[in-house]
């Protein structure tokens, strides 16, 4: 049974979601463009996986062109997969934490510009939340070949919350230009503009 919860902003009583009741899946996006991008990224997902207590699937990794500042080095971008009962606003806080442990200030830092790492939480279930803290799914998802590409290494058939696509047709649909490469298999694909 698909279960959809909708929380409005600034109204988040209607529904508490308790630790330990279920376990839901949880997609994150992960990039860096600063100093070793894959190290960077590898450390990450060591520390999702100790923070969070889970095994965790990882998607291969990409090489996107910088996107809105493009002014700064390519990302090296990736997607991760794991089971939690957490709460989405607890997730989020423990993956804010791990930024910051890894040099993350994004107090400082120019918005959409260079960073060691960013983890961003795409998507927690088909739960549908709009906070002052937190939307989900991520609210600009749809519109980022250089997250749906590895999103969909991982879940190219799961439906987006929302949107009523899959992953994999989202990136079909994707009007964003940007290159992205997957790594290790060498190749660019370009992006599609929409008809």
């Amino acid at each position: 049974m698909n279960v959809v919860l909708f929380l409005l902003r600034g109204y988040l009583g209607a529904v508490t979601l308790r630790a330990g009741s279920m376990l839901t899946d949880v997609y994150i996006g992960i990039g860096s463009n600063l100093g070793d991008r894959e190290a960077r990224i590898r450390a990450a997902v060591e520390a999702v996986q100790s923070r969070f207590g889970v095994p965790l699937r990882l998607s291969s990794l990409y090489e996107t062109q910088a996107r809105i500042v493009t002014d700064q080095p390519a990302f090296l971008n990736a997607a991760a997969h794991f089971r939690s009962s957490l709460a989405p606003t607890r997730i989020l806080g423990r993956l804010l934490e791990i930024e910051i442990e890894q040099g993350r200030d994004r107090v400082s830092s120019m918005d959409k510009g260079p960073r060691r790492i960013d983890l961003d939480l795409l998507m927690v279930g088909q739960l549908v939340l709009d906070s002052e803290t937190l939307v989900l799914p991520h609210p600009e998802m749809a519109s980022r070949r250089f997250v749906l590409a590895p999103l969909a290494d991982l879940a190219a058939d799961v439906e987006v919350p929302l949107l009523g696509l899959t992953v994999r047709e989202l990136l079909a649909r994707c009007a964003d230009d940007g290159w992205v490469r997957r790594v290790n298999e060498g190749r660019t694909v370009q992006g599609r503009r929409c008809t």
